[in-house]
């Protein structure tokens, strides 16, 4: 029997990967027979001999064991077409964030990796170059319209081990924004308690 059963992330595109990190082990449930499940996104193991399981599930067990790669590619070329990661903060609109806040919402059990195409395609977007030798990027600008479509496009031309440092990249827009909106509500109110302590201290020693 002739499968592609993949022993590493390079092997496993977006859409597979969103179905195998978005349904983690469950309780009472035994590693092998959560490698036996992510073997049946590949192949009807019903159909396998004794000795085409084991081989599959070893594929699997090294797949389950390794880690995708963290550092991310900005430029991918997909079908011809340049495609870059947008990693200036600045041009991340309301409107973005406002869509991701939604996609999120709407994913499975809070798991992110349910929606990770479309947060994976509201970053990776067309790119054309300008400038006297065409080396200066232009990004296109994020568009809730064109986001469906990209997100189907990637979930079978990228793999894990490329969106998967993308990912993390994600994650820290959520923390310096989260860290922004918090800076902007904390200020004033610790700046006010610092002082009221300092002066305080201040007032007892002076007593």
């Amino acid at each position: 029997m002739k499968t592609n059963i993949p022993s590493s992330w390079s092997e496993v595109n977006l859409g597979d990967g969103m179905r195998i990190l978005s349904n983690p082990i469950t309780t009472g449930q035994t590693i092998d027979e959560y490698n036996e499940g992510v073997l049946n996104l590949y192949v009807d193991i019903n159909d396998m001999t004794l000795e085409e399981r084991k081989d599959g599930l070893d594929k699997i067990l090294n797949l389950m064991s390794s880690n995708p790669r963290t550092e991310y590619n900005r430029e991918f070329i997909i079908y011809g077409k340049n495609y870059m990661l947008d990693t200036n903060l600045k041009d991340l609109t309301w409107g973005w964030f406002l869509d991701m806040e939604t996609i999120i919402a709407n994913s499975e059990e809070g798991n992110i990796w349910s929606v990770m195409d479309k947060v994976i395609a509201s970053l990776l977007r067309p790119v054309t170059y300008s400038g006297t030798w065409k080396k200066t990027p232009v990004i296109e600008p994020y568009n809730s319209d064109t986001l469906l479509e990209r997100a189907d496009l990637f979930k079978k031309a990228l793999t894990i081990n490329d969106v998967f440092g993308i990912s993390l990249f994600f994650c820290l827009i959520g923390m310096t924004y989260m860290k922004k909106i918090t800076d902007s509500l904390l200020p004033n109110s610790v700046n006010d308690l610092t002082q009221t302590s300092e002066q305080t201290n201040t007032q007892k020693f002076t007593d």
